[in-house]
């Protein structure tokens, strides 16, 4: 078996990949596949639901963002044991949720995400809708990373001004 390393330097880290396998020796050909098909209609009609930001959590639940058209673009989860799509929340009721960026954490996801004019929040969720949530107090949240089971973050908290939050 034949092995191929690939190295990315990201902010002075190397993330190494290492892929095996046997590539064929000639040029695929053709063949009759499985055709891509929808898999769920989260907004029937010729609208779309516009999924962004598909991110699979810590328990296996596959999070995303979609517009159901009632209740806006907000976050939704795919059970993959079940094949469910699950509403979770509207997370700004009469106004629009835009997603900005969505990690793995804990069992679930942790998310930054505008919630109405001028509010940017980060939101947890488990993948429930008691376990869905924003955090108030915190705005202009961005830059998420997840280092050592610890959701790192930018904000602003209204008293000292834009800073590394945790």
């Amino acid at each position: 078996m034949k092995t191929w390393t690939r190295t990315l330097l990201i902010g002075g880290l190397a993330l190494v990949m290492v892929l095996a396998g046997v590539l064929p020796s000639a040029q695929p050909t053709a063949q009759a596949a499985d055709p891509v098909v929808t898999f769920f209609d989260i907004r029937p009609g010729d609208a779309g639901s516009n999924p962004t930001h598909l991110t699979v959590g810590g328990d296996g639940k596959l999070f995303f963002f979609a517009n159901d058209g009632v209740n806006g673009n907000d976050l939704q989860v795919l059970d993959p044991d079940t094949d469910t799509i699950t509403f979770l929340k509207d997370l700004s009721p009469g106004d629009t949720t835009n997603p900005l960026q969505m990690l793995p954490f804990g069992d679930g996801v942790a998310f930054a995400a505008s919630v109405g004019f001028l509010t940017t929040r980060v939101g947890f969720s488990d993948g429930t809708t008691d376990g869905t949530f924003t955090v108030p107090g915190v705005n202009f949240v961005q830059s998420l990373v997840v280092l050592d089971g610890v959701l790192y973050f930018s904000g602003d908290d209204g008293v000292n001004g834009k800073e590394f939050m945790k």
